[in-house]
């Protein structure tokens, strides 16, 4: 097995309506530094971090009086749907 030469410091990913962000702290625990906020502005539902990509990007959802996309009930009557965004 390989020997750990240090311990990891901790990152916590905070997803978040108004942004995502990032909490790294020591090894203890005990100073956190926030770095952040990633997608400002945009509802991000949940973060992940990739050890393969850590240049990966996210994607957000503004927030919008309606849905981001829905269908219009206006042409049941035919039996197609009309889908806007």
């Amino acid at each position: 097995m390989a020997k750990r030469t240090g311990t990891a410091s901790p990152t916590l990913l905070i997803a978040t309506a108004k942004g995502a962000f990032f909490l790294t702290g020591n090894a203890r625990w005990a100073h956190w530094k926030q770095s952040g906020p990633m997608l400002f502005g945009q509802i991000v539902s949940h973060v992940a971090r990739s050890a393969r990509r850590p240049d990966a990007r996210g994607r957000g959802r503004h927030r919008t009086p309606r849905p981001a996309t829905f269908a219009s009930a206006s042409r049941q009557t035919t039996g197609s749907y009309s889908w806007r965004r």
